[in-house]
């Protein structure tokens, strides 16, 4: 999963305009919390901090990035888990009785937390 997560990251951080190592830190910071709609919100941010902690922390980055990038990661975490049904802990508990599937998660919160 982790090695998945990273080429998906890397991928993305291609088509970005910045040397490499800056295009994967953005790609990772805005892609990771889009894949907590794929598994829960923090698997996806434990796959991200280890994603993140090969390429970047291992690599000796200053303490204020270091811990600017954790906080980032704890705020960002919530927005997968509005694309669908089944990635928050407080949205399974409702879906079912409130009858909220995954495209009406997305119409209604979702492209509004990606957007933001």
């Amino acid at each position: 999963m982790v090695r998945l997560a990273e080429a998906l990251i890397l991928h993305v951080a291609r088509w970005l305009p910045w040397p490499a190592g800056t295009s994967f830190y953005v790609a990772a910071l805005v892609l990771g919390p889009l894949l907590g709609s794929l598994v829960t919100e923090p698997a996806a941010m434990t796959l991200l901090a280890l994603v993140l902690k090969r390429r970047h922390f291992d690599r000796g980055i200053t303490p204020k990035l270091a811990y600017a990038t954790l906080g980032l990661l704890f705020v960002n975490r919530t927005i997968g888990g509005t694309l669908t049904h089944f990635a928050a802990p407080p949205v399974i508990m409702v879906a079912a009785k409130w009858n909220w599937d995954t495209p009406f998660m997305f119409a209604t919160f979702g492209w509004r937390a990606a957007a933001s």
